[in-house]
């Protein structure tokens, strides 16, 4: 919503017309969009069932986590701004990317093989 809203400003809303704009923009959307959604059913089953029995999907949620939001960084830089945005908004637009993208460290080796040996165990996708 920042980058749009910013890009509006400065274009007076012709970035409409502007494919890979609106491309990396939708990337981004749909990944925040399934980030937030196993987020909250993460937080949902945490409620319902206690801690101990959503580790699985906590670690589901870190894998995709750590997979697709430095994907959603690079997307976010790679879009055109610099004909819109230089100097001190750029440098502001890029902090705020990176504090949008900041993602906590894990062990994603050590969640990967939690979830295959979950799979492994039940011979079948049980989630």
């Amino acid at each position: 919503m920042l980058l749009m809203g910013t890009l509006s400003d400065k274009m007076e809303r012709d970035f409409l017309s502007e494919q890979e704009i609106l491309s990396n923009i939708s990337d981004v959307i749909m990944t925040v969009y399934g980030a937030e959604s196993a987020m909250l059913r993460v937080e949902k089953l945490e409620s319902l069932k206690g801690e101990k029995e959503v580790a699985l999907n906590k670690d589901m949620f870190d894998v995709y986590k750590l997979t697709t939001l430095p994907a959603t960084s690079i997307n976010l830089r790679r879009m055109p701004l610099t004909p819109f945005v230089s100097g001190e908004e750029q440098s502001i637009m890029l902090d705020r990317i990176d504090l949008f993208t900041k993602v906590r460290p894990v062990n994603i080796k050590e969640s990967r093989r939690q979830i295959a040996d979950k799979l492994i165990d039940e011979n079948k996708y049980c989630f």
